[in-house]
């Protein structure tokens, strides 16, 4: 039994999530081929960040680890602000 909990325990801590972070790239064709450059990472923070969604052509939503706990964030195209919109207490 002393194997198999070392086992389940390696297994948790490998497939634990990492920081990951939200990046966006200006990204256009030209002469057939496709150029992705400009790219910018839009949470930049320690934690988990991710579910990105395009709420409208210059406002990204998408979660954000703030003090350890998960709230959503908005980023703005055009000013390249980033702003809470959710203040959960206990996280969320």
């Amino acid at each position: 039994m002393k194997n198999l909990f070392v086992f389940l325990f390696i297994s948790s801590i490998s497939l634990a999530q990492t920081n990951t972070e939200i990046h966006i790239f200006d990204i256009k064709e030209v002469n057939e081929k496709w150029l992705v450059n400009n790219g910018k990472n839009i949470s930049n923070n320690p934690g988990y960040d991710s579910q990105p969604h395009f709420y409208d052509n210059n406002t990204i939503l998408f979660s954000s680890n703030r003090n350890g706990e998960v709230d959503i964030a908005k980023y703005d195209v055009i000013s390249g602000s980033k702003s809470f919109i959710s203040n959960t207490p206990n996280g969320g």
